[in-house]
């Protein structure tokens, strides 16, 4: 998936190798019913988000340079690809809620 989209404060790039430490550090912060992935599945299921053409990973940043979360997008229907299921997750404590 090659989309960036760009707002007055934030964007979503595509979840990159580059930021899988950080993300791996928010999924472990997270209460979450799954088992945590090492830090290598991580990387492994990063490469499989990049390749994958149904489904998705776009982290956000705030201000263009800090990552504060995620948008996972999941096409369930690869006949309509005009449905898809957007889950979001604002991971950075200091940004639930929304911009200071």
């Amino acid at each position: 998936m090659k989309v960036s989209l760009k707002g007055e404060k934030m964007m979503l790039v595509p979840y990159m190798k580059e930021q899988v430490g950080r993300y791996h550090v928010w999924i472990q912060d997270q209460i979450i019913a799954i088992k945590p992935l090492t830090l290598d599945q991580e990387y492994e299921m990063q490469l499989s988000w990049v390749q994958d053409p149904l489904n998705g990973t776009l982290n956000i940043l705030y201000y263009f340079f800090s990552a504060i979360g995620d948008v996972n997008i999941f096409i369930n229907d690869p006949s309509d690809p005009q449905i898809a299921e957007v889950e979001i997750m604002i991971a950075e404590p200091k940004r639930v809620g929304g911009p200071e």
